[in-house]
């Protein structure tokens, strides 16, 4: 009898744990992102906005913040007038609990896994930081040669070379973009401090990383070019410097001469070698956001890298991507623009631009299967265009099982587990585009256009199995010829919000709840647009990219309004201003060129040191009652400095 009560008590034990397990299980899945009991798990991961809808129903952030006492100011904006502007004066911040310089600028986002937040920095860096104190705990670089199979000790020295190319590929961007745009007597005094000491210092480099090499002849011959235009900049013509043929010519030189030498190291069946960044410092290479199955956190690296690091840095696996398209095409070497997605066991790379995406084993980094991102139909992107929306997993269910599909920004419907093309959204575009974007709650998806693709249909479609390998898009609404732009939105199960006309609608009809001005920020939401519980936060752009200056002094304003009633939005603050002088960092010019850091008119919105604040269609990730902002050159933690973090410790699975 004793036995027997022993045993009766240990399997109600037993039995307790399960059932509370399993609660647990359903709570975790029942907890809203943002919330503070939320920690992302395999089932919800976490990356670029969030779920992919930049809907954060369960955060409690604030709706005011300064980096000091606000004044104004005249900002200087060659060639345009100067324009008043509100700065920070002092250091007297509000609602700011902390500020951690990063260690390489960026146009990103950051995730948030627990006490830790995740952000990417230039050119090929991975950066961890205490979400309690802003501390970073660790940072990762992407062994670019290593990953494509190279030796240790060669892939390092060729690694090295790659910031090298940076360096003089950079500069030679910088004079020949920003030569003609009023900017001449700064960059005429840039070349000489390159050509007499920068120059010199890159060939004494490459002699110790790759002595069998002589680069000496071509050096000479890019350093008699850079004299040629720096000769000719002050004597503009039509805005452009007037250079011999031999000195466009051999700019290039010693760029390509390294170029040669890397090359040979690549592997045959590699891919394009990824050297030229793309769109300079308005994207970079690193723009795609991290994603955290809670567990581990992957990066892609736009150098045909994407890893895996468990959440204390750890290399998991690190694996070669080849690149599919890297100039011309529709890609336009915007690939490092999409983000990697999580679906169950799966990582879905996007280093095939706009030709092919790869599911990779998460554990493992092996690729089990590729698909193409087109749809299979003749009616899209007619017009050319650049694509730098975004793709999307979509939950789907067939016989009561969970499906787990990708739909894609040129409107492929993919099953995540193998690859197989299921369908496609059948959206005609009309004019240039520079997306579409994916979003939607739930089983609708909605096509929104971004970049050029003004005056295009805002279009939402049902998804629904109709067969084991078959989805039906079905098209539920449309409003036709809305303005659209690069920027953000929201597709939250309450409403979505674009920056067009309508402003805020209805996700099951499209019923405008909100008409708005549309398009350029004529409403409420523009850039970085997340709705954090009942408080939507977006960020102002202007035509300067967050009111860039030349003097390194940027602003950029932030804004919050009440979104309790989606139909009468309130706007709260519209004066959330980040700023001042905040130098964002070049690792490559810090060790090379740090003549030309020193230099406070060595910028631009090209080449050299990045001039404006942000430039991603979203900065933000709000978690609790935190919100975390990536800017250019730091990262911010924004809140009551008075009120610790609130995250549930307990939210983490054991």
């Amino acid at each position: 009898m004793e036995r027997w009560t022993i045993l009766r008590k240990a399997w109600t034990v037993v039995l307790g744990v399960g059932v509370l397990g399993l609660v647990g299980v359903a709570r975790a899945a029942d907890v809203p992102l943002g919330h503070r009991d939320f920690y992302p798990s395999p089932e919800r991961p976490v990356g670029y906005r969030g779920d992919g809808n930049g809907d954060f129903p369960g955060a409690t952030p604030v709706t005011t913040w300064a980096e000091g006492t606000l004044a104004k100011m005249q900002r200087p904006n060659p060639p345009h007038k100067p324009e008043e502007v509100l700065v920070p004066v002092d250091d007297k911040g509000t609602n700011i609990v902390w500020k951690t310089e990063m260690p390489g600028w960026v146009n990103s986002q950051p995730i948030v896994v627990g006490d830790r937040v995740f952000t990417t920095a230039e050119p090929n860096q991975i950066v961890c930081v205490d979400a309690h104190s802003g501390r970073i705990l660790w940072t990762r670089t992407a062994d670019i040669f290593g990953a494509a199979g190279v030796e240790k000790e060669r892939a390092a020295k060729l690694n090295e070379m790659v910031l090298l190319y940076h360096v003089i590929y950079d500069f030679n961007e910088y004079v020949t973009i920003h030569g003609g745009k009023g900017e001449a007597p700064g960059i005429a005094g840039q070349i000489d401090v390159v050509v007499k000491k920068v120059l010199p210092r890159c060939v004494a480099a490459l002699r110790q990383l790759d002595p069998e090499v002589s680069y000496d002849d071509a050096a000479a011959r890019t350093s008699r070019a850079l004299a040629a235009y720096g000769e000719a900049l002050p004597k503009l013509s039509g805005g452009k410097p007037q250079v011999p043929d031999t000195a466009r010519r051999d700019l290039r030189a010693l760029e390509k001469a390294i170029a040669t030498s890397l090359k040979k190291h690549w592997p045959a069946d590699g891919g394009p070698l990824p050297l030229e960044t793309p769109w300079g410092n308005l994207i970079g290479w690193m723009m795609a956001v991290p994603v955290s199955d809670g567990r581990h956190v992957y990066v892609s690296f736009g150098q045909s890298v994407t890893a895996c690091y468990d959440l204390d840095g750890k290399v998991v696996w690190q694996k070669h991507v080849p690149l599919s398209i890297m100039r011309g095409g529709t890609g336009r070497s915007l690939y490092t623009i999409q983000s990697p997605l999580l679906a169950g066991d799966i990582l879905v790379d996007m280093h095939g631009g706009t030709e092919k995406l790869r599911g990779l084993n998460k554990r493992t980094g092996e690729v089990v299967w590729e698909a193409p991102v087109k749809g299979d139909f003749d009616r899209f992107g007619k017009k050319g265009g650049y694509y730098v929306g975004s793709h999307k997993v979509v939950r789907l269910v067939w016989q009561n099982q969970p499906v787990d599909v990708i739909v894609t920004n040129l409107c492929n419907i993919i099953r995540a587990r193998d690859g197989k093309v299921l369908g496609y959204l059948p959206f005609a575009e009309e004019g240039l585009s520079g997306g579409p974007s994916i979003f939607g709650p739930g089983d609708i998806v909605i096509k929104g256009c971004k970049g050029d693709a003004v005056n295009t249909p805002l279009v939402a479609y049902r998804l629904a199995f109709t067969a084991e390998d078959k989805v039906t898009a079905t098209e539920i609404w449309r409003h036709e010829r809305t303005p659209g732009d690069y920027y953000g939105y929201v597709g939250s199960p309450r409403c979505i919000i674009t920056d067009g006309k309508p402003n805020i609608a209805d996700p099951q009809t499209g019923k405008a709840l909100f008409e708005g001005r549309g398009g350029k920020g004529g409403g409420f939401g523009h850039v970085s647009t997340v709705l954090a519980g009942n408080t939507l936060l977006w960020q102002r752009a202007v035509s300067s990219w967050s009111d860039r200056r030349v003097d390194g002094k940027v602003t950029i304003t932030f804004l919050s309004a009440d979104l309790s009633d989606p139909s009468k939005p309130k706007m709260l603050s519209d004066r959330n201003i980040l700023g001042g002088l905040n130098m964002p960092r070049c690792v490559e010019y810090e060790k090379y060129a740090p003549e030309l850091l020193a230099d406070d008119k060595f910028w631009g919105c090209w080449g050299g040191r990045p001039r404006h604040g942000c430039y991603a269609d979203t900065v933000m990730f709000p978690a609790g009652n935190r919100v975390f902002i990536r800017t250019l050159s730091h990262l911010y933690c924004i809140g009551d400095p008075a009120v610790k973090y609130d995250w549930n410790p307990q939210s983490r699975p054991r």
